[in-house]
C-alpha cells in the first residue's frame, strides 16, 4: 500500500484569542502539519450565516487572498463568522473537504 501524503489542514483563526487557542490546540493534537489562516471580516459579518450562504464575501479582500487555490482536506474553525467561508471552501472542493467547527455557531 503506497504512503499517502498527510491531509492538508487549515486552522481558521478569527478575532477571539480563546477561540483561536481551541482551534490551534485541536490542530496540534491531530499531529498533521497545518496552516494558520487569519480571517478578518468586513461589515457583512453581521448577517446571519443562513442569509449569506456559502460565500467569502464577508471576508476582507486581503484575508480572502490566503483562501485562494485548492481548498484543504480539513478546516478547523469556530465562531459564527467563519461558517460562510467554510461552506464556500467545502463547495469549492466539490464536497470532499471536511470541516470541524468548535462550539455552537
Amino acid at each position: 500500500m503506497p504512503d499517502r501524503p498527510p491531509p492538508r489542514v487549515w486552522a481558521l483563526l478569527g478575532p477571539h484569542r480563546g477561540d483561536n487557542n481551541q482551534v490551534l490546540a485541536l490542530a496540534e493534537a491531530l499531529g498533521f502539519p497545518f496552516e494558520r489562516k487569519l480571517l478578518r471580516f468586513n461589515h457583512l459579518r453581521h448577517f446571519q450565516p443562513a442569509l449569506l450562504g456559502a460565500t467569502l464575501k464577508s471576508v476582507e479582500a486581503a484575508a480572502r487572498r490566503q483562501l485562494e487555490g485548492p481548498p484543504p482536506d480539513l478546516t478547523i474553525s469556530t465562531g459564527q463568522r467563519s461558517v460562510p467561508p467554510v461552506r464556500a471552501l467545502k463547495q469549492r472542493s466539490g464536497g470532499t473537504m471536511r470541516a470541524v467547527h468548535l462550539g455552537y455557531p
